[in-house]
């Protein structure tokens, strides 16, 4: 069953959508969607994959890398803090490869008290799918 609502602009898929993250108040952002909020300003796209995790050195055009450690998220909490000066209401999408690592970042942006924070829908593997472009990280 789906269940979309326009949040910050953007689609939100909630949870029970198929293929949602688990956890309570889960949601998912279709690659399309963020790549064109992204690109109007409208939500800040955020690449929460480690290091060794990036298989492909690109980003998705209009991200900006933090990473996230499920074993210690204050340090990414603190950055995305720092990135929308302050503003826990700010709209974000939040992408990795396939979508796991951006659900648990969510929740913890979700438990810091981030009201507008979504997954982006199959992460890397959706986005590239979908023909959106990607760029070279910035060092």
């Amino acid at each position: 069953m789906w269940r979309i609502a326009l949040v910050g602009g953007w689609l939100l898929c909630a949870a029970g959508c198929a293929g949602a993250p688990t956890g309570s108040g889960a949601g998912l952002v279709f690659p399309e969607d963020a790549a064109d909020a992204a690109a109007a300003g409208t939500l800040r796209l955020i690449d929460v994959r480690l290091p060794r995790e990036r298989t492909d050195p690109r980003i998705a055009a209009g991200a900006v890398a933090i990473p996230f450690d499920p074993n210690d998220p204050a340090p990414f909490v603190a950055a995305v803090e720092r990135l929308v000066d302050g503003s826990k209401a700010a709209p974000m999408a939040l992408i990795c490869e396939i979508g796991v690592r951006s659900a648990q970042a969510r929740r913890a942006l979700a438990a810091a008290g981030f009201t507008d924070a979504g997954s982006v829908d199959q992460g890397y593997g959706g986005w590239r799918t979908a023909g959106l472009p990607l760029h070279p990280a910035a060092p």
